[in-house]
Parts: C-alpha cells; sequence; structure tokens
C-alpha cells in the first residue's frame, strides 16, 4: 500500500478537483451563473441619447441586480463581450458611429478608445484566443473587427443579407469560435444564424426563423449559447439555443423587476478559463495517472510476494 505525506494528499485533492471542473465544463456539466446584462427603458436610437440600466441575472434563482441605473449619464450603451478582465461596451455618440470603451463589472466606464468609423455597431463578440474584437455594423451591414487600441473598425466582408429592425446591440455571440448572430427584422421573419469563418469574405447563414428572435440578444459562457428576451412587466425569458437547429430552451424565468431594463442592449457572461486553472487541471489528470500506475504496480508486488 503506498501512503503519500498528508502536505502531498492534500495538493493532490486539490488538483483533482480542478481537473473535474474543467472536465464538467468542457463537457456541458457546469455552466456559469451570473449573467450580465445592459438595456434601457424602450428600445435605444442608433444615435443619441437613452439611459443605460447595468445588472446582473442570476440564471439559477432568475433574480435580477442592479449595479447601475445610469452608466455613461444619459447616453445609450449598447453590446457587451468580455475580454478576460473587463466588458468591451459601445457608447453612443452624437455623429454616426460609437465610442469604444471598457466597463468593469462594478459599472466603471473608462474613458473612449477611439469611435468605431461612422459605424453603429449592432454586435460584438470578443476571442480570447488571440484578442480579437468581432463586431457586426447595422448602419453599413458590415461584418468586422473593431480595433481594441483605437476602436477603428476593419471590413472582414458586407453582409448585405443581415439587417436589423432596431438599433438594439447585443447581437453577436462566439461559441467555439463560430460567431452567431440574430438577424432581427419584423415579426416571424426574424432569424439566427451564423458566419461561417473569422476572415474576408465570410458570409452569414440563417439556421432557424422565429418571431422569438427579433428583441432577442446573445450570450456564451462557452458551454451553451444563450438568447435573452423581454417580455412584459420589466420580466424576461432565458433561453439556450441548440445552435445546430436554432430550437429555444427555456432556462430561467427572470423575475420582474422595478430595476431592470425593459430592452436589453447586451449580455455577457464574465467567464474565461484561466490558463493556470487549465494548468492545475492538466496537473490534476496526470498525479490522477501517476496515482493509479503507482496503485497497479503496489498491487502487482502485492501479488508476486503472496505467491
Amino acid at each position: 500500500m503506498i501512503h503519500l505525506p498528508r502536505t502531498q494528499r492534500h495538493g493532490t485533492c486539490a488538483a483533482l478537483r480542478a481537473a473535474l471542473v474543467v472536465v464538467a465544463t468542457m463537457c456541458g456539466q457546469v455552466h456559469a451563473a451570473t449573467l450580465y446584462v445592459i438595456g434601457q427603458a424602450a428600445t435605444p436610437p442608433a444615435v443619441g441619447n437613452s439611459t443605460t440600466t447595468f445588472g446582473t441575472i442570476d440564471t439559477v434563482t432568475g433574480a435580477y441586480t442592479q449595479i447601475s441605473s445610469a452608466l455613461s449619464g444619459a447616453n445609450s450603451v449598447m453590446n457587451l463581450t468580455y475580454n478576460g478582465t473587463d466588458f468591451y461596451v459601445t457608447e453612443n455618440s452624437t455623429a454616426a458611429s460609437q465610442n469604444l470603451r471598457t466597463l468593469t463589472t462594478a459599472g466603471v466606464l473608462s474613458s473612449s478608445i477611439g469611435t468605431t468609423s461612422s459605424r453603429v455597431i449592432g454586435g460584438m463578440a470578443y476571442r480570447n484566443t488571440d484578442g480579437v474584437l468581432y463586431a457586426y455594423s447595422r448602419t453599413n451591414q458590415d461584418y468586422g473587427t473593431i480595433s481594441t487600441t483605437d476602436g477603428s473598425f476593419s471590413l472582414l466582408t458586407n453582409a448585405t443579407a443581415v439587417t436589423m429592425a432596431n438599433a438594439m446591440g447585443g447581437r453577436m455571440a462566439m461559441l467555439s469560435g463560430v460567431n452567431y448572430f440574430v438577424n432581427a427584422v419584423v415579426g416571424a421573419s426574424s432569424a439566427f444564424g451564423s458566419f461561417n469563418g473569422l476572415t474576408a469574405g465570410s458570409t452569414w447563414s440563417s439556421i432557424a426563423q422565429n418571431s422569438t428572435y427579433q428583441n432577442m440578444v446573445l450570450a456564451s459562457d462557452g458551454v451553451k449559447l444563450y438568447g435573452l428576451v423581454p417580455s412584459t412587466s420589466s420580466a424576461a425569458t432565458l433561453y439556450s439555443i441548440n445552435t445546430t437547429t436554432g430550437a429555444l430552451t427555456l432556462e430561467t424565468n427572470v423575475t420582474a423587476s422595478a430595476n431592470m431594463p425593459t430592452q436589453f442592449s447586451g449580455a455577457a457572461f464574465a467567464v474565461v478559463p484561466e490558463p493556470s486553472t487549465i494548468a492545475l487541471a492538466f496537473s490534476g489528470i496526470v498525479v490522477m495517472g501517476i496515482g493509479a500506475r503507482a496503485r497497479r504496480k503496489a498491487k502487482a508486488a502485492a501479488e508476486a510476494a503472496a505467491a
């Protein structure tokens, strides 16, 4: 029988726990519980003023908690995507463009990083593996990237098949390297689809049509894709989305709250696997393998001695 020292046993248990959490997450058994959201009392104008509320939704209980009642004063703040530390957001300006800014989980906005090249953004998605910020411009029907250094927009392709009936943001989210987008037109023609690449020439393809998509914002926790839809009386509904068929599965009925926005313009989970966590998980897996091998050797030695 092999006995590990107490300190080594404790370290082994910690590594094993980390490994199990990461493996469970990869298998879709664990997802983030806190969804950050921004929104307004009504559909925000494409450019102009509309006070923005920032808060969180508990995806388990459906409870809404307000963090800030007025981001950036009276200016509309739209789109929400997590960069590993803070969120990237866009803020409406007086010209036909928006300012790129960051937003902390505590509700603190940075100064403007720069303007989005005379484009009003309908959705953004940040890819943590290479630090690229993808975006769709509703004013130009363009799919491209936004510089996180100066806010400028670089065109990948003109996505004329994607239209939007209102000025909402938050329409894009990335899952497993694919950018999904809600094509918001009126009624049943609203469509859920994806861009077939992350490079120049990428095109958008519809996956499904459903009137529920019309006022939906998207978010991903790295395991599932979610759609958040406002309903009557300051309540909302959170769905998970089948990325193959577009089918919606009810996840949570969000409890009505007087502080919650009636129109969402962005949603995101503040989750990114940290390198240290991944390293600890793999070390746990290695320890599991070493432990199993040691037990097999000990058993074989005991059987040989007894023979």
